[in-house]
């Protein structure tokens, strides 16, 4: 696989969001970090939800906006080379697996602050993301397909089961030891396997969510900030400016009216 990578970056867009009646010259992943897009390509129409991940080949026309009330922020990644069994992607959508999330995260890290050998490495982290497509494409294709893969190992449902926790609890109070008390095992068990898995800890995964909310009400409503602040769980209309501030780079009014521009 001899692999050229071009343009990479993380958008976020207005509830109003529409990209028309557009060519790329190179291949393209599209995947649906939060929201949803309505995709008009090759004769179909669709929504990719979060999670999705589609490819868009060379010279295909395709049109995309967002869906109602759904304003999205995805990855867009543009790439070429040679590829064997490329084709096999084409008019698929993936649903992606916690694997393929860390290397478009690993592979967005990369682009925003290059570091030596970085180019490298974003090159293998695209092609294990291709690898990994490409052989779910292959396996669904089969005649027969294998038996069901065993159950998540023990941390895995772990994390999925503090995930869920903190997406029902967002708005009010949480932290470590609250979420460890509500599952029934240990703080320190909790943090060790939680980052282990996820790459960061609760506390930081409670923050990236909770400003993501926030991001989403942003873009999509009309709310005060004070509001906002409340609805995502922040104590204070001053430690939401803060912490989202600290995870974007801009205040959340300044955010709000780069929505609107």
């Amino acid at each position: 696989m001899r692999l050229r990578l071009g343009f990479v970056a993380y958008k976020e867009k207005p509830a109003d969001y529409l990209f028309k009646d557009m060519r790329n010259p190179r291949h393209e992943i599209v995947y649906v970090d939060r929201g949803a897009l309505h995709v008009v390509s090759g004769g179909r129409d669709f929504v990719m939800e979060q999670g999705e991940l589609h490819v868009f080949f060379p010279g295909e026309l395709h049109s995309m906006w967002a869906e109602p009330r759904r304003a999205p922020s995805f990855f867009n990644i543009e790439f070429s080379g040679v590829i064997p069994a490329i084709t096999r992607l084409r008019y698929r959508r993936f649903f992606t697996t916690g694997p393929e999330r860390h290397l478009l995260e690993g592979l967005l890290r990369e682009r925003e602050a290059p570091r030596p050998y970085g180019e490298e490495l974003s090159r293998c982290l695209m092609s294990c993301l291709l690898i990994s497509l490409l052989r779910r494409a292959r396996e669904e294709s089969a005649p027969s397909k294998p038996p069901p893969a065993p159950a998540r190992n023990l941390g895995e449902l772990l994390v999925s089961e503090t995930k869920r926790l903190i997406e029902n609890r967002l708005p009010g109070p949480l932290s470590l030891e609250l979420v460890a008390r509500a599952l029934r095992v240990s703080t320190s068990h909790l943090s060790h396997t939680f980052t282990r898995i996820e790459g960061v800890g609760v506390w930081a995964y409670v923050l990236k969510r909770r400003v993501d909310e926030a991001k989403d009400l942003l873009r999509n409503s009309a709310l005060s900030m004070r509001d906002i602040a409340g609805k995502v769980g922040f104590s204070s209309q001053q430690h939401f400016s803060r912490a989202f501030k600290e995870r974007t780079g801009m205040p959340p009014r300044e955010y709000a009216r780069s929505m609107r521009s």
